[in-house]
């Protein structure tokens, strides 16, 4: 073969691989997986269920993500991480031997063109919809203590576009090789346009595609201790064990949505009340949960620019563990069934950590680097009627409560920055 072949026939590779590889920073994933944490559902409280008494409870979550608050507590549109310019050096970065990194290279150098020159940018756009209604039943084991069960279960609804537009870098870049090889030069323009499912399926992803579906989340048993009761306060401890029924994250579908994480639970919550009279009272909470190691499948990223990745390991993984925190006040009157209640919340999460693998140690610490701390501040209002003092002096037939709470958050890092809308009905017997 001669230099000029040789030249032809390396350039042709460049720009073929130039085109399946751009998506390659991408994130799509992540996008999805905004955090763990979501903002609050309301303050807690520390009563309990008389003894022999039951309480199916139905609460429905509405929630449809758009925006989430990023590393450093901007938010940003759940596909900004689709709408990015890249330069070479990110392409560069993203390929997967030594030798498409020098071809590349040797490419783009030939053009005269620098490293840090952009051959074009990705843009995209992710619509999530998640409905989750939550039955609930409750058991009063004696007037101290209550338990609790609950499983989820989701309907979520996604829409998911992307694409690529190319700069005059991008489009001399293809030029120059159609120079050489037409066939390579029209192939490789093809999967400029179609540069998202072209990459996924050359790294055995499964199709970028809408998604509907309903599957239960994970399952929680709860028990409650009044520890403390008395004509102004009330103290209780409660404590709760998160098991692994949800649809765990699929490391290859691009935009998954799970409602599980895969992995169990234990937290510990301390709650307490402070009645200040007949109609006004305040409550404060604080607690963790222990998110317990486990083993998961997961892509492992080549570097910080590229998210997606060929290679697959099961990892021992370490989910960082909940701390939350919260205060409120509550106004009411029994005469007439009405409550408003006003809350505030924190909550901080911390990274994610993987062991065991088998590949270089950097690329782990990339893949954390895609699972890091989460921290977010929200708001809650509440409003609430109940018949049940009605029912005690015999103005109601029948004992229940309803609310509808707004939970807004106010500032967080890595978490979901959108309103969440929550429905209860309560009914006891």
């Amino acid at each position: 073969m001669s230099n000029c072949q040789t030249r032809g026939a390396q350039s042709s590779l460049a720009v073929v691989s130039l085109a399946i590889s751009l998506i390659g920073t991408l994130s799509l994933s992540s996008i999805v997986h905004a955090g763990n944490l979501t903002s609050s559902f309301g303050v807690e409280n520390p009563s309990v269920l008389p003894n022999g008494i039951r309480n199916p409870q139905f609460k429905y979550v509405i929630v449809s993500p758009t925006n989430k608050f990023d590393g450093i507590g901007v938010p940003q549109p759940l596909g900004a991480s689709l709408n990015k310019s890249l330069s070479w050096n990110e392409v560069i970065a993203g390929q997967g031997s030594e030798t498409d990194k020098a071809i590349i290279a040797g490419a783009v150098s030939k053009l005269g063109q620098d490293l840090n020159d952009s051959p074009g940018s990705t843009s995209g756009e992710v619509f999530v919809d998640t409905r989750v209604l939550v039955p609930v039943l409750a058991y009063g084991i004696s007037d101290r203590l209550t338990i609790a069960a609950a499983l989820p279960v989701y309907q979520v609804d996604v829409k998911a576009k992307s694409g690529f537009v190319k700069t005059q870098k991008g489009d001399d870049f293809v030029l120059e090789t159609a120079k050489t090889d037409t066939y390579a030069a029209n192939e490789a323009a093809n999967k400029f346009n179609n540069a998202v499912d072209n990459k996924l399926t050359e790294l055995g992803y499964d199709p970028l595609q809408d998604q509907n579906f309903s599957h239960i989340g994970d399952g929680k048993i709860v028990a409650k201790y009044l520890a403390l009761e008395n004509e102004k306060n009330k103290f209780a401890i409660k404590g709760e064990l998160t098991l692994p029924t949800g649809k765990e994250p699929n490391p290859n579908n691009p935009v998954d949505i799970a409602t599980g994480d895969g992995q169990t639970d234990i937290g510990v919550t301390a709650i307490m009340s402070h009645q200040l009279n007949s109609w006004l009272s305040l409550n404060g909470y604080g607690g963790t949960t222990i998110q317990l190691p486990d083993e998961t499948e997961v892509r492992v990223p080549n570097s910080n620019f590229d998210a997606l990745s060929r290679d697959k390991e099961t990892l021992s993984r370490n989910l960082g563990d909940i701390y939350h925190a919260g205060i409120g006040t509550g106004f009411g009157t029994s005469s007439r069934g009405l409550s408003f209640n006003l809350g505030y919340s924190f909550q901080f999460q911390n990274g994610t950590s993987f062991e065991n693998g088998k590949l270089p140690s950097e690329r782990y610490r990339f893949l954390e680097g895609k699972n890091p701390l989460q921290a977010l501040h929200s708001a809650t209002a509440t409003l609430g009627f109940s018949t049940i003092d009605w029912y005690k002096s015999g103005r109601f037939f029948y004992p229940f409560t309803a609310a509808l709470t707004y939970s807004k958050p106010l500032a967080g890092r890595n978490v979901i920055s959108d309103s969440v809308v929550i429905a209860d009905l309560i009914v006891f017997f």
